[in-house]
């Protein structure tokens, strides 16, 4: 690669990371090929750095670790969404309460859902507290922008679909499990073109938002100084690390998690074995099968659980 490519690859890159690697980083492109693969590793790559880069107060490893599992659970929330949407109103609910292994399944994926929110929601509190305080006291408008960006990015996506529902005659929601499939369309419904335009901009800004939102809860942490909190409570004086207070919730979520994937699999190796032509039929989203349908969240989950068990050390060690 000639020494122009190589650089400005390297400015690609934070200013922080080029001041640390970006000489040597050069010089391993000179030495390298200018092939696809090398430039579109090096773009990736520059881009995670921008994500995840360590600007201001640098993260220690328990509150990277935390920051991954948040960023985790968002994704399985996304999934376990869409599972969710799949089976709902399909003939494999309907076979759930003919197959006791299979209703069984989707019962530890519920129950680990339920443990994974509770994690979550007391993993979330003591570090919105510290995020908070940091940026008030600091006057840090950039933490608060990035907190506000969660609840703006479902209040964006929940306007896209009410005001389509009423805009296209109040008979049809655009969601990508409404457009076509193994069931009849309501006379009063859009035309198939209008539900597959309206249905991918429900599904392509809820995929942007999600990562939108995880980036900036990230971010958010990255760029918090946790300082123990003082107050009192029943007069007496309280003193909690954010941190600290949030590591054994973590790992509850991260555990959670990784049950929620196990029953996820589980439930589609029984529906595969009971149900096959349940889980062949086209009730997922954007006109696909159960099966793909099942595929793509079982990939999300299990990506997810392996992101947050791989955190867990960090917070075994901080217990």
């Amino acid at each position: 690669m000639n020494r122009t490519t190589a650089r400005m690859l390297t400015l690609l890159y934070p200013h922080g990371w080029r001041d640390r690697y970006g000489a040597e980083f050069e010089a391993m492109l000179e030495m390298g090929p200018a092939n696809f693969c090398t430039l579109a590793n090096v773009v990736w790559s520059a881009l995670v750095e921008h994500i995840f880069s360590w600007r201001g107060v640098k993260m220690d490893r328990l509150s990277r670790s935390l920051g991954a599992i948040v960023c985790a659970y968002l994704a399985v929330i996304a999934a376990g969404l869409s599972f969710y949407a799949t089976v709902d109103d399909s003939s494999l609910a309907a076979a759930m309460q003919t197959h006791l292994y299979l209703s069984g399944a989707w019962s530890v994926v519920a129950f680990g859902s339920v443990i994974a929110l509770m994690g979550a929601v007391a993993m979330l509190l003591p570090l919105l507290a510290g995020v908070l305080r940091f940026a008030v006291l600091e006057r840090r408008g950039d933490v608060l922008l990035r907190l506000l960006v969660v609840p703006t990015a479902a209040a964006a996506l929940t306007a896209w679909v009410v005001g389509a529902y009423f805009a296209l005659g109040g008979h049809w929601a655009p969601l990508p499990w409404a457009i076509a499939g193994d069931w009849t369309a309501a006379a009063d419904w859009p035309p198939v073109q209008a539900r597959w335009a309206f249905g991918s901009i429900t599904a392509g800004l809820a995929l942007l938002l999600l990562i939108v939102s995880a980036m900036s809860v990230y971010q958010a942490i990255e760029r918090t100084r946790f300082d123990v909190l003082r107050f009192t409570l029943l007069h007496q004086p309280v003193r909690v690390d954010p941190l600290r207070a949030a590591r054994v919730p973590g790992i509850i979520t991260a555990v959670a998690m990784a049950v929620m994937a196990v029953g996820v699999l589980g439930w589609g190796v029984i529906a595969m074995l009971d149900a096959s032509a349940a889980l062949n039929e086209y009730s997922g989203p954007m006109h696909t099968t159960a099966l793909v349908s099942w595929m793509g969240s079982f990939c999300v989950f299990a990506l997810a659980s392996v992101v947050a068990l791989r955190m867990m050390p960090a917070l075994r060690k901080q217990a």
